[in-house]
């Protein structure tokens, strides 16, 4: 609904604008946002070893290395933004919007950084369910966002950039401030920085820096390649493309955040048998979360943005359906990137992926932009190297993890094609033999719905994964029902 009523507010171009400024904006935040995941990982170790001390200094050398790092791009869009701009396909006359846009996005994107020590804190104790809650404040404030930007008098653009920013830096500090409450260990003071913990995580944050670059240039470089090639019209479809697939994303995500610290506190404490199950249904429960958006969004796509947004910017369902596949198959290794980043070693996976997507960034780029390639083709060059990045995480982390590659395809990726597999066939017969529409539309998806969980417990799951989901389901029901309803219910029973 936000990118509907977005698109409306702005128009196809500036919403273009908006796309890229946005990219801009976070390839400047890569040197700083890095430290996420090493200081979640160190909080998470630190639980699991139940020692207070190490975990109030990792946080606050954390949160005072973050404070740093966050005046970094807000100085360089300063000085350096405007001529930044200058070299990207916008029209003249929305070249000065577009500098206060970038500035406002980057001032909230830093504001958004403070809150990474506290956010890593929160997931390292596995407290998903106030984080769910800011995210949903994230998301309506951005409605909202949408909503000013279609009803101001002032620059559709600039008002939506200022405040999507907004919303950003609010819900950070909402973030600080219910952690300080809640966690006396987020009390403790941002100028605490100790060598030895700074260090740590600099080793990981380093490497982390550069995944999170190699991730940067995939989805937000990809938008400066189409912006040189195109124009900011197709920035504007490949914005929507990235949106719409990446809430399969979001679906999906809310599963390895919690399994996230659950891997690396059983990698601490040397659990094999418990470390491989946790590794393996991570990433085959995600990809079947996740199927239950990619197959509607494969196959119909075009009906889905016609509804959606009226009138689409042409080659968006091209590109929605390339990148809703490459989004989804890059989740096959989720159990196996968590056990890489729990031993620390980042080095070979980063010098690994780093080789496979500057090749493939500089293949997309010269095709695109040199050889006036097919608009989609950027994004079936990163369906390949997601394929060549999803193998050489599965080796890398089997490696470490001692988990055989047989065992990765055996329990993780044919049950997941088995069962996508089946729902697929059913909804291409239904594709094939009925003409597009809001009915069609509708049969398809309660038909993935209703199939992706059923064979699921049919094919997808092992004995033992299902006898834990219906010992968790006695467990929720026995919580939940008051106990004079279980005598009645019972005595119903016993009739």
């Amino acid at each position: 609904m936000t990118t509907s009523l977005a698109v409306k507010a702005l128009g196809k171009t500036d919403f273009g604008v908006f796309g890229v400024v946005v990219s801009i904006a976070g390839l400047i935040m890569i040197v700083s946002d890095s430290l996420g995941w090493s200081a979640q990982r160190q909080m998470a170790i630190y639980l699991a070893q139940e020692d207070e001390t190490l975990l109030k200094r990792s946080f606050g050398t954390c949160w005072a290395m973050v404070i740093l790092l966050a005046c970094l791009p807000v100085v360089y869009v300063f000085i350096r933004g405007k001529w930044t701009l200058d070299q990207l396909a916008i029209p003249d006359d929305r070249q000065e919007v577009a500098w206060w846009s970038l500035q406002t996005i980057i001032i909230g994107m830093a504001v958004g950084l403070l809150a990474t020590p506290h956010r890593s804190l929160m997931l390292a104790k596995q407290d998903i369910v106030l984080l769910t809650l800011f995210e949903a404040a994230d998301s309506m404030l951005r409605l909202g966002a949408a909503c000013l930007a279609y009803f101001t008098e002032y620059d559709p653009l600039f008002i939506f950039s200022v405040a999507t920013g907004g919303a950003t830096g609010f819900c950070a500090l909402g973030i600080v401030i219910i952690c300080t409450i809640r966690y006396r260990i987020a009390r403790a003071w941002p100028a605490s920085i100790h060598r030895g913990q700074a260090k740590e995580l600099l080793r990981i944050g380093g490497w982390d820096m550069a995944l999170s670059g190699l991730w940067r240039v995939r989805t937000q470089g990809s938008q400066i390649i189409l912006n040189l090639a195109f124009g900011p019209a197709i920035n504007a479809a490949n914005g929507i493309a990235n949106q719409a697939a990446g809430y399969q994303h979001n679906l999906a995500f809310a599963i390895l955040r919690a399994a996230h610290p659950a891997i690396i506190q059983r990698y601490a404490a040397g659990s094999i048998t418990s470390l491989h199950r946790l590794m393996l249904v991570t990433s085959k429960y995600m990809m079947l979360a996740m199927s239950l958006l990619l197959i509607p969004l494969i196959f119909e796509s075009e009906t889905i943005l016609m509804l959606w947004l009226h009138n689409p910017p042409a080659f968006t369902s091209e590109l929605l359906i390339l990148t809703a596949i490459w989004m989804a198959i890059n989740n096959l290794t989720a159990g196996h990137t968590s056990v890489i980043y729990a031993s620390g070693n980042l080095k070979k996976l980063t010098l690994s992926l780093m080789l496979v997507e500057l090749i493939g960034f500089v293949i997309a780029g010269l095709w695109l932009i040199r050889y006036q390639g097919p608009v989609w083709g950027g994004a079936a060059v990163i369906v390949i190297i997601t394929l060549m990045g999803v193998y050489t995480r599965a080796c890398i982390g089997g490696e470490i993890a001692h988990l055989r590659f047989w065992q990765w395809l055996r329990y993780t990726v044919l049950p997941w094609i088995a069962v996508t597999g089946v729902v697929s066939l059913i909804v291409w017969l239904i594709t094939y033999y009925f003409p597009p529409s809001s009915m069609r539309l509708m049969t398809v998806c309660v038909i993935t719905v209703l199939m992706i969980p059923l064979l699921s417990w049919i094919i997808a799951m092992e004995k033992w994964e299902r006898e834990q989901l219906i010992d968790v389901a006695r467990s929720v029901l026995s919580t939940a029902v008051p106990n004079h309803l279980k005598w009645r219910i019972g005595a119903w029973f016993l009739r």
